[in-house]
């Protein structure tokens, strides 16, 4: 598949027609759209490219409030990924509202109305994707925050995406795209309740040991992140045979005994923090109660 890159600028027409030529150039790449802006001084800039079913537009543009309203449209007409870059930006789809900081990603459905706003000049990236977009699950992130800790591959790759200029960089485009977001966002598996709870469990299990440097790791910060119940996350744990907050640290006390018998020149304070511990003196009462010793003398029981 060929790539065309287009760029659109409001500075090629007179002060007085670059609203309506804006909006005009909105229509073309988002679709019934309008954007209401003060005429005097309004400036904006889009980069589009289109390939396959995918359309990636950076925008960048001076204050302005943009409604979309595709209400009755085929669902087929899908989402918008919308990653704010400069400013910030206050997105809302039916009764969910986000504020956006540069840096943070957030879903809209392409197909219900929607608003967004931002007093500042702003620059985004926005991706559409198609509604038939098999192994994909948007629905439940609409008009919700993710920054780069939630899904940084995502993120890195809308913005390498942004700077294609011709086919022979990423002739792979599509299919990058679509692969990405089934990664971050997949679509819950066809399975029995049994069946169900053996993938959560893996899943969270999985989420538990890439993130226990962080000292807000929870059953509720779990719950945010996969956006299912704190109590769903206590049944998942039940099947380990412990709270969510004993398994947490357990894993956490084991790797940092392995740490300290395997470097005897680390610091247990360096230990301690970089497993999520905040308050040294925690650590060393509750390693103690595990291991019978204290953590300086742990590793000398070898």
């Amino acid at each position: 598949m060929s790539l065309l890159t287009e760029t659109f600028c409001t500075d090629v027409v007179a002060r007085q027609r670059r609203l309506a030529f804006w909006n005009d150039v909105a229509a073309s790449t988002f679709g019934d759209i309008a954007v209401d802006a003060p005429s005097a001084g309004f400036s904006a800039q889009l980069k589009r490219v289109r390939l396959g079913s995918v359309t990636l537009a950076s925008v960048a543009s001076s204050p302005a409030r943009v409604s979309g309203a595709r209400v009755g449209r085929a669902a087929g007409d899908g989402w918008f990924l919308l990653l704010n870059e400069r400013g910030v930006s206050r997105m809302s789809q039916g009764d969910r509202e986000v504020r956006l900081a540069p840096g943070e990603l957030t879903a809209l459905r392409a197909d219900e109305s929607y608003r967004i706003e931002f007093a500042q000049p702003n620059e985004t990236v926005v991706l559409h994707m198609p509604g038939d977009a098999r192994g994909i699950d948007l629905d439940r992130h609409i008009a919700r925050r993710h920054g780069p800790g939630d899904v940084p591959l995502f993120i890195a790759l809308l913005r390498q995406l942004a700077k294609i200029e011709s086919s022979a960089e990423l002739p792979r485009f599509e299919r990058l795209a679509f692969d990405a977001a089934r990664l971050c966002w997949p679509a819950p598996e066809r399975a029995t309740p049994r069946e169900s709870i053996l993938m959560w469990k893996r899943r969270v299990l999985e989420h538990v040991e890439h993130h226990l440097h962080d000292p807000d790791l929870s059953a509720q910060s779990i719950a945010h992140r996969f956006s299912i119940t704190p109590r769903f996350v206590h049944m998942v744990f039940a099947r380990t045979g412990q709270t969510a907050g004993a398994f947490i640290l357990e894993r956490r006390l084991a790797l940092a005994a392995a740490r300290l018998r395997a470097d005897p020149a680390e610091r247990v304070t360096t230990v301690a923090f970089d497993l999520g511990f905040s308050d040294l003196s925690h650590f060393c009462r509750v390693f103690r109660r595990r291991f019978g010793v204290s953590a300086s003398n742990y590793r000398l029981t070898a």
